[in-house]
């Protein structure tokens, strides 16, 4: 199981917050869709009115390169193919775990043989884009990342070296990436 998470604001709160969804993750268990509603009961009981977390939760089959997952306020998981093929976007988005009783829909995603699975928050738009990454962000990222050369991982390293020297937002991004 694996999990990427932007908690509302910025600085020591936010970093508290992440440390208690941390701990809260740990805790639940059941499929991806049933783990975010359950952390959506726990997180507004604990966190303050307009305190959340934009998160998606998932759980890897490696034997069959399957990705089960829930999505919670978060952009597209990304499946990128080994031979540089048409990268296959998973659904993100829905509302973020804390802010109301949404239905988190389990979903599911198969990863090339060879392939990447990439997880990122909004951040990385603000990373690529600085203040504001506006229209079609996603599309010039996923662009961005196939058009280096060399494999998404590659990609998100060339992005992440090159950032500028501050960013407004918080980034995570996460590549696993799949022997053949």
């Amino acid at each position: 199981a694996l999990f990427i998470a932007d908690m509302t604001g910025h600085g020591p709160v936010a970093g508290v917050n992440a440390i208690r969804l941390q701990a809260l993750v740990a805790a639940c268990d059941g499929q991806p869709d049933a783990v975010l509603r359950r952390l959506d009961e726990i997180l507004k009981q604990i966190l303050p009115t307009g305190e959340y977390a934009a998160m998606l939760y998932g759980v890897v089959d490696v034997a069959s390169r399957r990705f089960e997952y829930a999505a919670a306020g978060v952009p597209h998981p990304v499946a990128f193919p080994a031979d540089g093929g048409d990268p296959v976007p998973g659904q993100g988005k829905g509302l973020p775990v804390g802010a109301s009783n949404f239905p988190y829909e389990l979903r599911r995603l198969d990863i090339p043989r060879g392939g990447s699975l990439v997880l990122f928050t909004d951040g990385l738009f603000t990373l690529m884009d600085g203040d504001a990454p506006g229209a079609h962000a996603f599309e010039r990222l996923i662009r961005r990342l196939t058009d280096h050369g060399g494999g998404a991982a590659q990609g998100l390293a060339a992005l992440i070296e090159n950032r500028p020297k501050s960013c407004a937002d918080d980034v995570t991004a996460l590549c696993l990436t799949f022997a053949e």
